[in-house]
């Protein structure tokens, strides 16, 4: 059997009571995924789990706009200068879908969680992309819905209600802002996966998504 290989920790997050449904906007995606690290140890199939996953949300899914940053793209500034840019691009009732897949860093002492990005320097945590800050920089996009996907390690999560029906669900989280993330993990490591495969987490995600019949999917 084929070693795998470990990437970070995550979860889910939240959402409120049901008001009146919004203007449709545009959907914005963005993947990232990083096989070959500077200066960490390389995986297998992060840039196969980012493809994939855009490949399937832009055949089956509507996205009027996509962008992707693999191995040397996905630098800390490239990253945090996209998320910069979406700033001024993304109006109030668009939506905002991120897929992070790579490693990720949990420092226990401080409970706190980054991204790692290509270029992140050894043995030092600042080249890598705090949690903190990256909800910063969300916190300055002015969208409607904002979900994240890490298959990495990301802290944190609040599970929205499952009281009510799939459609009464979808249906009514268009009416009000909502930021939500998925993660592979809580903080703990996720497998990576066998060489040339999906990792687990991506490859549960892409059945979720392929086998859909709804015209809306919540996070849930």
């Amino acid at each position: 059997m084929a070693k795998q290989r470990a990437r970070g920790a995550g979860r889910q997050a939240n959402q409120a009571n049901l008001p009146v449904k919004a203007p449709m906007g545009k959907n914005y995606l963005l993947t990232i995924g990083i096989n070959r690290y500077k200066h960490y140890n390389h995986l297998q199939n992060a840039v196969k789990d980012a493809k994939t996953l855009a490949g399937l949300l832009l055949e089956r899914y509507v996205f009027h706009e996509f962008k992707a940053l693999f191995n040397r793209e996905a630098t800390r500034e490239n990253i945090i200068r996209t998320f910069e840019s979406y700033e001024s691009k993304i109006s109030k009732n668009d939506t905002l879908l991120v897929f992070f897949s790579g490693h990720g860093y949990y420092r226990k002492k401080s409970k706190t969680g980054y991204l790692i990005p290509y270029d992140a320097e050894a043995d030092t945590t600042s080249g890598f992309i705090e949690n903190s800050s990256l909800i910063n920089l969300l916190r300055s996009i002015d969208a409607r819905h904002i979900l994240l996907i890490f298959d990495s390690c990301f802290s944190g999560s609040i599970l929205i209600s499952k009281d009510a029906g799939m459609k009464a669900v979808a249906d009514a989280v268009e009416g009000f802002p909502s930021r939500y993330a998925m993660a592979a993990a809580n903080i703990e490591l996720a497998s990576d996966g066998v060489a040339g495969s999906n990792s687990p987490f991506t490859e549960v995600l892409l059945e979720k998504l392929q086998k859909n019949s709804h015209h809306k999917l919540p996070v849930s």
